[in-house]
Order: structure tokens, then sequence, then C-alpha cells
């Protein structure tokens, strides 16, 4: 899982929601969206993604995982 440092308005139910489709396998990797984009460009159907996600140990080859 990995979080933003300057969240804001993070519930716990956010958190839920982003590790639910991973804990039932139904998912690799969430990203949140938290629909705080300015109206204009909502409007044009762009949403800001966040550095709220939460994805499988499997997707970071072994290599990764050693040098963190």
């Amino acid at each position: 899982m990995l979080l933003d440092a300057d969240l804001e308005g993070l519930r716990e139910s956010d958190i839920s929601e982003l590790i639910s489709p991973i804990w039932d396998d139904h998912a690799s990797m969430t990203i949140s969206l938290r629909k705080d984009t300015p109206l204009i460009w909502r409007l044009f159907g762009i949403d800001y993604t966040s550095g709220e996600r939460v994805f499988k140990r499997s997707l970071i080859d072994q290599e990764t995982l050693s040098q963190l």
C-alpha cells in the first residue's frame, strides 16, 4: 500500500474500498480517485489519480524488492 503524506479528509472507508478488490482477488492493483478535481476538468471526464495505491506483491519482481 502506498499513501500520500499530505492526505486530507481520508476516511477509514476510503482505505477499505481501496484494499477490498485486492483482498478479494478481484484486482491486482487499485488506484484511488479522490473526485476532488476542479469542475472544468471533470466536465471533460478527467479526474486526478492520487498517490493512494494498493497492489499485489507479485507485481514487483524480487530484484526490485531487494532494493527497497
